[in-house]
């Protein structure tokens, strides 16, 4: 599961990893950092 938010806290990145969440980018995001993180989650 891949999280996309602007919720850049320790504790937010904490409680998203506990639900589950394989990877957390903060916004803004570039699409060209997001393309590899695609491909590997595939």
């Amino acid at each position: 599961m891949l999280e996309v938010t602007a919720c850049s806290g320790e504790s937010e990145r904490q409680a998203f990893l506990a639900a589950g969440v394989d990877v957390f980018i903060e916004k803004p995001l570039d699409p060209k950092h997001l393309v590899p993180i695609l491909r590997e989650l595939d």
